[in-house]
């Protein structure tokens, strides 16, 4: 009876460790590279002049020369993205402009379109009028411009998070730019990121996604459920 009950502790104990390795690698995003895909300058866009060039890749380091990358990954409410940015030149006409934009997209959008729906937050400058953090949905402001400095070649540290119910708070350098006033309308979303104009050259550096609070609690459920049935098991001999 003894080594009965004893082979279906250590059956269960097996199931709780089998159980929590799946939970394992079900957390997407944390510790791994997000993988890009290149896409090309809009077809239906009216712009008249460069296109750019697609975006390269060198390990953790995405440099965009006017042409948009799209994360293959997808993403929820609940996650944080932190990154680095850098631009790399700031023109000096005075009817320049530019920005790096940082798009949360709902999925099925055309990879060959200008978007047609997406949340925005845009790092952009003028030489016309002061820099500016800006805010859209599908392409309308949202809220006024937060003044925020442009420098080319100084690094920001940028963290984006969208909160279990889709609000979304900006962090640059430490500083929070924006908080609980703009929610994502969709649930779950790819990042779509540019630099504009075309001939500007912008570099995302360190992108990493942590993965939503409810994914992590999960875990630590599947952890303390682990825990129980180890502790039973040593009771028990």
């Amino acid at each position: 009876m003894n080594t009965f009950m004893n082979h279906k502790r250590m059956q269960s104990l097996w199931i709780a460790i089998t159980l929590l390795s799946m939970l394992a690698w079900s957390l997407p995003t944390r510790g791994q590279s997000t993988t890009w895909q290149d896409l090309p300058f809009p077809q239906n866009s009216s712009w008249p002049d460069s296109q750019g060039s697609p975006a390269t890749t060198n390990g953790n380091e995405v440099v965009l020369h006017g042409q948009p990358v799209r994360s293959t990954q997808v993403f929820t409410w609940g996650s944080t993205f932190t990154f680095k940015t850098v631009l790399d030149l700031r023109p000096g006409s005075s009817t320049d402009d530019g920005s790096f934009q940082f798009n949360l997209i709902p999925l099925g959008q055309a990879t060959n379109l200008d978007l047609t729906s997406f949340t925005g937050l845009y790092m952009t400058w003028w030489n016309f009028q002061p820099d500016a953090l800006t805010i859209t949905q599908s392409g309308t402001q949202s809220g006024p411009l937060i003044p925020f400095g442009i420098v080319a070649q100084k690094t920001n540290q940028v963290t984006i998070a969208v909160s279990g119910t889709g609000l979304v708070t900006w962090i640059i350098d430490g500083q929070t730019y924006s908080s609980g006033t703009v929610t994502v309308p969709f649930s779950q979303f790819q990042v779509q990121v540019e630099g504009w104009q075309p001939t500007d050259t912008y570099h995302m550096i360190g992108f990493a996604a942590v993965p939503e609070p409810g994914t992590l609690t999960l875990a630590g459920l599947g952890l303390a459920v682990l825990l129980a049935t180890v502790r039973r098991c040593k009771s028990s001999r």
